[in-house]
Formats: structure tokens, sequence, C-alpha cells
């Protein structure tokens, strides 16, 4: 019963003397807004300046942050000259972004912070906003302030050297041992936070002492010597009721209590998890032991038939390589006998043309246009080769302008043979080698014209479909067709069917086209019938 009269008398009297201070401290706050008033009806910039300085300072202690804000919002107006001039200016700039700090709005608290540090004129003025914008900085928790907080506390150091003082040294300490734990550097955190706990003790701040002991908690908890962790935690908690109680608010030192027994217990957790955790330790080491030797004979294992594999890639590159030659042989070594050859069978036939008999002109012009189609045939196979060779250049196009471009190129030979195209509407945008792509057309349509150019109504068109992961598109002409049985011969190399041979050409154009579609991952086929015209199809990835 007697504590329960104890505990609210001390209410209270705690509830009068906060009662009493209030009203104080709301005549004080009038009498400032009476002379900032007072100093803007006179004009006298000086005086506005200083009382401004003065107001915001006292109605950001008191927590009257909109006023403050008020007031800085005019401060701010003013020019800078007259600013400048002003002693405290600093000491504005600071009040605000202890607001904006409160406020967790870091970013706008330190920019103020950097404002008031160009402004202070003496060094322990710009030591304290110095120390003032590293804890902002660390309160942030982000790596892109690594940088700054690192020149910060450089600049602290050089200026402490020309102006020591224990409590700024001691703050000193304390950020380099907050900066280091951020950066996971543990050894150097407790080193300087030991040495912030000495100047703390040597001074007689326990208001700063505290927190140090937390930090020092926090990273031996972090090397996982959880003794010492709960040790300093213990002291962080005592040294924390300490100044509690010289407070004399009850309700302060009933809630920290409870925080501070929560704080143990994990802490006592966290010892008992360290045990745990050693014991986990030493079978995931076994298990690890295990699984490296595992990984090690695999590694051995996939060495050697990745050795296999590269033997065999190398016997594939020579073979490439004697190909190419070959290629570079075929083009330069065979056509130009060919040429040659050429070359002198017409000098013949134009010089003693009038000495030989048919039968002779007959002969020279048969060697001469097998010659002609020899060489016709060497240009082809190097196309042919080529296909696999050239670089392949994937992009996005439109088919409809591919399209255009292609028919626009042929509409002469279009337009002469009288030839009905027909274009699908809405042609798909695809995913292919534009150049590639533009060769299977051209093909497919020249051997379209090429086949149906002697019908009566000759006719050509261009279709597409869509399935479910792929594009069929499709060149249909009603030319002399082909037979069934000889379909897998049409996309040989040199191969050609009889009912085709009396037209140009030596069977190399749709062996190309097989070659480009399957690099785009395609396949291609062909249907129809004897002078019932064809069907060619070839298929592209659908676009996602």
């Amino acid at each position: 019963m007697d504590k329960k009269i104890t505990y609210v008398l001390l209410l209270f009297t705690l509830w009068t003397a906060s009662s009493m201070a209030q009203s104080d401290v709301a005549s004080s706050l009038g009498n400032i807004e009476q002379k900032i008033e007072s100093a803007e009806n006179q004009r006298d910039t000086s005086i506005f300046i200083h009382n401004l300085i003065e107001g915001i300072n006292v109605f950001s202690h008191h927590g009257i942050e909109e006023k403050a804000l008020q007031l800085f919002g005019k401060l701010s107006t003013l020019p800078e000259r007259h600013l400048q001039s002003q002693p405290q200016i600093h000491s504005a700039y600071e009040a605000v972004a202890k607001i904006y700090e409160r406020k967790k709005e870091y970013f706008i608290a330190s920019s103020y912070t950097e404002r008031a540090i160009k402004m202070a004129k003496q060094n322990t003025d710009s030591i304290r906003l110095l120390q003032q914008l590293c804890d902002i900085l660390l309160l942030q928790k982000s790596k892109e302030n690594t940088p700054k907080i690192a020149q910060n506390l450089v600049q602290i150091d050089f200026l402490l050297k020309k102006n020591p003082n224990d409590t700024f040294v001691a703050h000193y300490f304390r950020q380099q041992g907050t900066f280091a734990t951020f950066k996971n550097n543990y050894d150097e955190a407790i080193f300087s936070i030991e040495k912030a706990i000495s100047f703390f003790e040597k001074n007689k701040n326990p208001a700063e002492l505290y927190p140090c002991f937390l930090l020092l908690s926090e990273a031996y908890q972090a090397k996982n010597n959880s003794t010492k962790s709960l040790l300093f935690l213990q002291k962080y908690i005592a040294e924390k009721e300490k100044i509690v109680v010289e407070s004399s608010n009850v309700k302060d030192i009933y809630e920290n209590r409870k925080k501070d027994k929560l704080l143990i217990l994990n802490a006592e957790n966290d010892k008992k998890q360290v045990k745990k955790l050693h014991y986990l330790i030493i079978g995931v080491g076994i298990l690890s032991s295990i699984l490296v030797f595992s990984l090690i004979g695999f590694w051995y294992y996939r060495r050697q038939k990745q050795r296999q594999i590269s033997l065999q890639n190398l016997n594939i590159q020579a073979m490439m390589n004697e190909l190419k030659a070959f290629n570079y042989s075929v083009s330069h070594d065979l056509k130009a006998p060919l040429v040659e050859m050429f070359n002198a069978l017409s000098r013949i036939d134009k010089n003693e043309r009038e000495k030989l008999n048919d039968s002779n002109q007959a002969n020279i012009q048969h060697v001469s246009n097998t010659l002609l189609n020899t060489r016709k045939m060497i240009d082809e196979m190097l196309a042919y080769s080529i296909t696999d060779n050239q670089s392949f250049e994937p992009q996005r196009f439109e088919m409809k302008e591919l399209l255009e471009d292609i028919l626009y190129q042929f509409s002469g030979t279009i337009q002469t043979k009288g030839i009905d195209v027909r274009v699908a509407p809405n042609f798909p945008q695809v995913y292919g080698d534009l150049a590639m792509i533009r060769q299977v057309y051209q093909n497919l349509i020249s051997n379209g014209i090429k086949f149906s150019q002697n019908k009566p109504s000759p006719r050509l068109e261009l279709d597409y479909k869509k399935e479910k992961n792929r594009i069929i598109f499709s060149v249909s002409d009603n030319g002399i067709g082909f037979d069934e049985q000889y379909k897998n011969k049409l996309f040989r190399l040199f191969q050609r069917l009889p009912t085709r041979e009396k037209f140009e050409g030596i069977g190399a154009g749709l062996a190309i086209v097989k070659r480009i579609v399957e690099r785009h991952g395609g396949e291609v086929w062909a249907e129809g019938s004897p002078n019932n015209g064809a069907v060619f199809y070839f298929s592209l990835p659908k676009l996602s």
C-alpha cells in the first residue's frame, strides 16, 4: 500500500513540475515570436536574422518542428551575404538537420548538415558538425555513403590534431568503431570503441558511454563470442539504468527494464544457439569433407572427358580448315583454267568460224556451254558452303517490308511474264538474320517465277500461318510441279528432277534454303504434283 501511495505522489510531483515547465516554455516561446515580429517590422536585418536563428533553435529543441521550419523558410529567403555575416548561422541549419534526422529523412538531414559545416566559423563547430554528419550517414546504412563517411573521418582526424578535445576525440573513435562494424571489420571496431569508452570514462560522460557498450556487445556477437557479448550487454543495461534513474522518470524506468530483460534473454538464447552451432559446424564439416572428395573425383572424371572432347574439337577444326582450303582451291585454282578454256574456244570460234564445218561449230558450242555450266556449279557450291561460315546476326524485323523489297526487285520480270502475285495481309514480325531470310525468299520466289512462267495464267502466292511455337511461311505456284516420289531430292545439292532439267539452273538454290532455315532452328519441306504446281514451306520459331 505504501509503495502505491509513493508511486502516485511521485507521478503527481512529476506532472506538476512538467506543467510548470511547460508554462515557462510557452512564455519563453511567446517572447521569441514577439522579438522576431518586432525586428521584422523595424526592418533591422541583422537583429531579425539573429532572432530567427534563436527561434529556430528554441522551437526545434522543444519539438515544435513545424514552427521551426516555418521560421527557417523566412531565413532562407534572405540574401546570402546577410546570412554569412551571422556568427551562429550554422546553428539554424544544424537545428533543421536534427528535425529531419528525427523524421528519419536522412538524405535531407545530411544536406543541411553539410551546409552548416560550410558556414561554421570555428574548428570546434566544424568538428561537431562533421561528427553529426557521420552519425546521419551511418544511420542510412547505405554502401554508397562509405567513401563520404571515410572522407569525413579523415577530416575530423585532421582538425582534432590542430584542436584536440577529449569529448570530440571520444566521438571520433566511436564513429570509427561504428564505421568499421558497417564494413564488417569487427577487430578494428572493437579497438576503436574501447578507445572511445576510455575517453568517455575519463570525462565522466555516462550519457555517451552506455551506447558504446551496446556497440561492443554487437561486435563480439558478430565474432561469435557470446560470453563477452553478454558481459557488455549487461554493462550497457547497468549504465543505461543509472541515466534513467537520475532522470527520475518512473515510466521510463519501467519501459527500459522491460526492453533490457528482452535483450538479456536474447543474448542468453544466442549463447545457447552458439553451442548448438558448434555441434552443427562439426557435422557440416564432416559432410563437407565427403562432398569435397566427391567433387574432386567428379572434377577429375570431367577433366578427362573434356580432354577427349578438346581432341575431337581439334580434329574437327582441322577438317574444317581443310574444307576451307578446298573451297579456296575450287574458287581460284579451278575457275581460272575454265575461264582460259572458254576464252580460247571463243577466239577459235571467232577467228576460224568460216573454216569449220557445222559439226565442229556444234562441238565448240557444246564445250562452251559445258564450261559455263561447270563455272556456275562452282559458284553455287561456294555459295552453299558459305551459308555455314558466314556470320549469323539475328534481329527483329518486319517480314512484310522484306517481301515488298524483294517483289520490287522482281517487278520487271513479273510484269513481263504477266504473273499474278498474291500476298497475304498482316505478315508478322520475325526474329532472324535479315540477309539470310532475304536469300531464302529470293530463291523460292525465283523458282516459282521460273517454273510457272510458261503457264497460260501464271500465279504466285505468299502466305503464312501461326502455330503454337512457330510460324510457317509458304511460297506456292501453279507451274510444272513435281512427282512426290522425288521430293526428297529437292533440297539436295546439284540434284535436279527430270521434269525440271529443261529449265536453267544447276539445283543449288533449294539446298541453300534448307541450310539457312536449319541454322534458324526451323524446317523446310514441299508439296506438289506434276503440272499442278508446288508449295514450298519453311518454319521459323515464334517470337515470345
